[in-house]
């Protein structure tokens, strides 16, 4: 279940202070918790003057219960830093779920029938498909071009380029 957590600073002059004493442990946090994907995103919120004033951060646990076991450990929690929290569940759109997203695009690239329209996305993938099999085919071309001897220089040139080697006229 995925839940949008914003947290606000305290308003008091030591805020500033007790947020950067613990910043570190809170990055070290989310980075453990990004690569669990526990943590979507997490943004810092800023006010007029740019000074931080918060933090919005979407999360996905399995229950909320869960996300009550990070808050318990969270250093911006446990510091004192957020003095008021709200937690909203949320749905993050598909068109920023990287896995799905991925998942989704595979049977398009893959040659699948959906490929094959003319408008709205499945056009655009098979056109992408196919300008890619064209890309390989001319590679291919100039790979059997240069074995056998019958490529011209202009032409030696962009093969060294596709092939990512450096020619005397770069």
């Amino acid at each position: 279940m995925q839940f949008l957590v914003c947290g606000y600073d305290g308003t008091d002059d030591e805020a500033l202070e007790r947020r950067l004493r613990v910043r570190g442990e809170h990055i070290a946090l989310g980075d453990k918790l990004a690569a669990s994907g526990n943590m979507l995103i997490g943004v810092a919120l800023l006010d007029g003057d740019d000074q931080m004033i918060g933090s919005a951060l979407v999360v996905d646990f399995p229950t909320r219960e869960a996300l009550d076991e990070w808050l318990e450990i969270e250093p911006y929690v446990v510091g004192d830093v957020w003095q008021r929290i709200e937690i909203s569940p949320c749905r993050v759109g598909p068109s920023f779920r990287r896995g799905e997203r991925l998942e989704a695009l595979a049977p398009a690239v893959s040659g699948s029938a959906e490929t094959t329209g003319f408008g709205g996305i499945s056009g655009s993938l098979g056109r992408l498909r196919r300008g890619w099999r064209r890309c390989l085919s001319r590679r291919a071309v100039l790979v059997r071009r240069r074995a056998r001897g019958t490529m011209g220089p202009q032409t030696r040139r962009r093969s060294d380029r596709l092939r990512g080697e450096r020619t005397d006229l770069d």
